[in-house]
């Protein structure tokens, strides 16, 4: 299904984890006002819940009207004891989906964009290492177990990765973003990885960590000939990484170009 409301109360909750570390599944069920119990079956698609519960719990998670109205809808897309409004549900989510632009994104892979650790875990996953747990991961990139686990299902979800005896491992290469189009997943991409370039400052030692930058003054009819020097730069550093035999560790590469004065109109 294109919008499922379990998968936002899955990306509530780890966005609530990643500002809170020590916030867990109990605490978002203490949110929620639901029992712990209930709301792990309901993520783990164990059992589903009512229009009723889906308001409260809309209400707690301060949605907004359309993303309240598109909660419920889901719920009665999946739930409702009548086949008849179940299609309806799905008939009113879709067109709603269409309305508000959202090109048919699905949610699962909104997160994988917005979230910057399931790209770390799908290069992670490229090395040499095997991760048969998701506490392996969480452990390797600083992140909850729940996180770990709930990413990787998203990724298994969208056939980028397989679990098997030996761990898990990639299916295929994936890139969902395109230049230059805006999206909320896509600011969010960017912000986590603008706040994981200042943690690093903090944490990593030089020998690991290149941070710099330069001011310029520029036409900015260049603008767009420079962007294409910065992705065209990106890609050769992907190139040089992805040709080695011996990869056993996460980087992430981070440009930024971007206007520090104010919009003169007479320019």
């Amino acid at each position: 299904m294109l919008f499922d409301y379990r998968n936002t109360l899955r990306q509530k909750m780890e966005q609530r984890i990643l500002r809170n570390s020590s916030y867990s599944l109990r605490s978002f069920a203490r949110d929620l006002t639901i029992p712990a119990s209930r709301l792990s079956e309901i993520l783990n698609n164990k059992r589903g819940t009512t229009v009723e519960n889906g308001k409260r719990m809309a209400k707690n998670l301060y949605l907004s009207n359309i993303e309240t109205e598109n909660f419920l809808l889901s719920i009665e897309a999946l739930h409702s004891r009548s086949p008849k409004r179940r299609n309806e549900a799905q008939i009113l989510l879709l067109q709603n989906c269409k309305k508000d632009n959202m090109n048919l994104l699905s949610e699962d892979r909104f997160a994988v964009i917005a979230s910057w650790y399931h790209y770390a875990i799908l290069e992670l996953l490229s090395t040499k290492e095997d991760f048969k747990m998701p506490a392996d991961i969480a452990k390797r990139l600083g992140i909850t177990t729940i996180q770990a686990k709930q990413a990787l299902d998203r990724l298994e979800k969208l056939s980028l990765i397989k679990k098997s005896k030996k761990g898990y491992e990639v299916l295929t290469e994936t890139s969902f973003t395109t230049h230059d189009v805006p999206s909320d997943a896509l600011k969010s991409h960017h912000e986590e990885h603008l706040k994981l370039a200042i943690k690093s400052l903090y944490e990593h030692k030089v020998e690991s960590r290149e941070i710099g930058s330069t001011t310029i003054a520029i036409d900015k009819s260049q603008v767009n000939e420079l962007k294409n020097l910065i992705r065209e730069f990106r890609q050769k550093i992907a190139s040089i990484a992805d040709n080695s035999n011996n990869k056993n560790s996460v980087y992430l590469l981070g440009t930024q170009l971007f206007r520090l004065d104010k919009e003169n109109e007479n320019v």
